[in-house]
């Protein structure tokens, strides 16, 4: 796969990113989630508060499709743990991701969170996997920049579909990422073994399409 430009849609919408006067805690960005369930709050490393709007109606398809195909294949093999959007979990540079889906194996759970301690409300973990698909309102450009972040985190491999585009880039460390446009399977790879996303069938999940009877 050659490696490309992620070019960004003229109708996104970017990130608020807001530095709040009063220290953005675990237990704010929870308070903020209850209160604000149409918005996802995220921080960054230093603790500010990133704020994006909800997915929408039909794009939310695409990503109940991504899950639904990520837990098919765990529940299969029961290899490990997998999360959707809200299962936020904090970065080793302190920052408060949330992935549209992440998969983290019990090997790389047992390594990194003590069983014997109390759990926290976002774990600080590097998952093997992490999937984020674009909405309409989404900046690829600041997606792109999420995945390269996840990677420099200790993340294996970060997987970013692209609706517009139809596309799929694939972040690993020490590459550059590559992109395949209108693919319809994508091969993980050994870190889900076993594992082919239908990246069509989640973008056709995007949009409003009635499937063939």
């Amino acid at each position: 796969m050659a490696t490309t430009q992620i070019s960004t849609n003229p109708i996104t919408i970017p990130p608020v990113i807001i530095d709040p006067t009063v220290p953005v805690t675990d237990e704010l960005i929870a308070a903020l989630g209850v209160r604000n369930p149409d918005y996802r709050f995220e921080t960054t490393a230093d603790r500010r508060l990133i704020i994006t709007p909800g997915t929408g109606f039909f794009p939310s398809g695409g990503e109940a499709e991504l899950v639904y195909q990520v837990v098919g294949w765990n529940h299969e093999r029961g290899l490990g743990h997998v999360s959707s959007s809200s299962g936020y979990f904090t970065q080793f540079d302190n920052a408060v991701k949330g992935p549209d889906c992440t998969y983290t194996s019990w090997e790389s759970i047992d390594a990194q969170i003590p069983a014997e301690r109390p759990p926290k409300a976002y774990e600080q973990i590097a998952p093997d996997v992490t999937f984020e698909l674009t909405s309409p309102t989404d900046d690829p450009d600041t997606l792109d920049s999420k995945c390269r972040n996840f990677i420099a985190n200790g993340i294996k491999v970060a997987l970013l579909l692209i609706s517009r585009s139809r596309s799929v880039a694939i972040y690993r460390p020490g590459v550059e990422p590559s992109t395949a446009e209108n693919i319809r399977e994508v091969i993980v790879g050994p870190e889900m073994l076993g594992f082919i996303l239908n990246a069509q069938a989640v973008f056709d999940a995007s949009i409003r399409r009635r499937p063939n009877t």
